[in-house]
């Protein structure tokens, strides 16, 4: 069992506290053409976690005799498996001006997923980049990996992603919701949802 990191903004918090977000979806930089079954067949199987590689092309070095030109192959391997724990890191601050220069209590800290929380005057929200572990309050366990296209995304697992299912006659659909809040976080890093890009899929329950 290894131990992970892993960012979520305010809206997921919220949703992960309330039950209802138990699935993310994680981009895979895949750049060198698997398909869906080489990426599932990479994933842990009874214990054993499979490898997939990336070939890289070596130039001739002439100052080296026995350097050939050629390949050779860079291991991939999945950066989760089933029973690995997930602390979450979310936006947050220190309760008070005194709580920068001293180590408080986790109960001193501010989580702005928190509903009606202000920070004192002059105090910024921290960036979940920068919050310690022990600042952390959600565990999560994985229960499931698995790899797809984002396209592929059903519309249980956009519920399970912790899209509220909206009845509202002109309200937007959870899937419309789905698109513009993966768009909001992904599209400007290349990889929108018209990419397509394949994604870690990681489904787990919450532990703490």
């Amino acid at each position: 069992m290894s131990e992970h990191s892993i960012i979520f903004n305010s809206e997921m918090v919220r949703a992960i506290l309330e039950g209802r977000k138990t699935e993310t979806r994680r981009v895979i930089k895949n750049k060198w053409g698997y398909t869906t079954e080489d990426w599932n067949n990479a994933l842990p199987h009874n214990g054993e976690k499979a490898v997939l590689y990336q070939p890289c092309y070596l130039k001739v070095c002439p100052r080296n005799p026995n350097y050939d030109e050629g390949y050779i192959q860079r291991r991939i391997v999945p950066l989760w498996d089933i029973g690995d724990r997930l602390w979450v890191k979310e936006t947050w601050q220190f309760g008070s001006v005194t709580h920068l220069t001293t180590e408080p209590y986790r109960s001193d800290i501010l989580y702005k997923a928190d509903e009606k929380v202000t920070l004192p005057t002059n105090i910024k929200w921290r960036s979940p980049i920068f919050m310690p572990r022990w600042v952390s309050r959600i565990s999560l366990e994985i229960t499931e990996v698995r790899v797809e296209k984002l396209q592929k995304i059903s519309q249980r697992d956009i519920i399970a992603e912790g899209i509220e299912d909206s009845q509202a006659v002109f309200g937007l659909s959870p899937f419309i919701k789905f698109m513009k809040l993966w768009d909001s976080l992904n599209a400007k890093r290349g990889y929108g949802w018209d990419v397509n890009p394949w994604c870690w899929c990681i489904s787990f329950k919450r532990i703490d």
